[in-house]
Formats: structure tokens, sequence, C-alpha cells
């Protein structure tokens, strides 16, 4: 058996060092040359958008950066990304995300909100526009100039729509929004907190 079991052993080797045998190209692709573009290293990124050339792009534009709002609340996704950026065709833009500012059990969760107005991004919020703990919130407009934010709630099997006929700011202190707590059909378990 000691014996049977070393000349398989030996035979699987050779085999496998057959199988793996280095292919070598023909002496012509050998000594075929290829003209590299060699590209100078950009030192001054103060302007990285006119030095680098993307052919499919026609082209740039870069919108200032803004601090949209601020957050201490880390999981921003929960394993999954909604729709969080919107842009509507006459420029306005719309960003949300999940705000959270007392750490550990972070009991103020919600949802954060800030609108461009074609001009200058708001004021960041200070809290969210929920009157309860909800998170990981999706952004959609809503009928001709509405908008609506829908955010799972802690109670299983609810979710807040936050809905407004108009852009922009409800109050810009407060960022408050009209909503309503709709809970799932009973058969279905699409939530969690």
């Amino acid at each position: 058996m000691k014996k049977l079991f070393t000349i398989t052993f030996i035979l699987l080797i050779g085999l496998q060092a057959w199988s793996t045998a280095r292919v070598i190209p023909s002496k012509e692709i050998r000594q075929k040359s290829v003209k590299i573009k060699h590209q100078r290293p950009i030192k001054n990124i103060d302007n990285i958008y006119g030095m680098l050339e993307n052919p499919g792009l026609k082209s740039i534009v870069a919108y200032p950066e803004a601090d949209l709002g601020v957050t201490q609340y880390d999981l921003q996704t929960n394993s999954t990304l909604g729709n969080r950026f919107y842009m509507y065709p006459e420029g306005q833009m719309v960003h949300v995300w999940t705000i959270g500012m007392t750490p550990t059990s972070y009991p103020d969760r919600g949802t954060g909100y800030n609108y461009w107005d074609g001009t200058s991004w708001q004021p960041a919020p200070t809290s969210r526009i929920e009157s309860s703990r909800t998170g990981w919130p999706g952004y959609a407009p809503a009928g001709a100039n509405g908008e609506a934010v829908i955010a799972p709630s802690i109670i299983r099997s609810s979710f807040f729509l936050s809905r407004k006929p108009f852009f922009g700011l409800v109050d810009s202190d407060s960022h408050s929004w009209p909503y309503r707590n709709r809970t799932c059909l009973a058969t279905y378990d699409c939530f969690w907190p």
C-alpha cells in the first residue's frame, strides 16, 4: 500500500510539472517594440481639472467644496446605499445623510438634510428632520416641486415618510418637515433601524 501511494504521488507531481510548462512566445513577438507615452508627475494639485485628460469627458463642472453637514454617526449605509444625493434639471441639489451627534446610543439619530439653491448650500443642520429616531434615509422628488425622504423607524416594520410640496428648507433653525409614520404590510418585515 505504501509503494502504491508513493508511486501515485510521484506520478501526480510529474503530471503537475508537465502541465505547467512555460509557453515561449515567438521571436517576432519578443522583439516587437512598443512606444510608451511618458507623462510628467503632477506637482501642483491646486487645479487638477485642467491637468488630467479624459477623452470621454467633454466638459468639467467643478462645484465649490462645502461642508453640507456634520455627524458623529459612522454607520452611514447599514450595508446598503439608498438615494442620498439628487440633482434637479434646473441645477438645485439635495443631500441627505444619517445624522447623529450623541454617542454611543445616538438617541438623536435621524435624517440630515441640506439643499443647494443654485448659488450656495444652506447652513448645515444641527438636528434631524423627523421627531423620532430614524436612520439610513432615501431621497426622491415628489410631485412638481416637492421632496420626499423615507427612513426606517425604531418601531419594527414602520418608517417615516417626510414630504413637503416645495424645494428647500422649511425653517432654517429647526430643519423640520411634516411627516407621517407608516407601517409595512403585516406579511413583510421591510425595515429595521
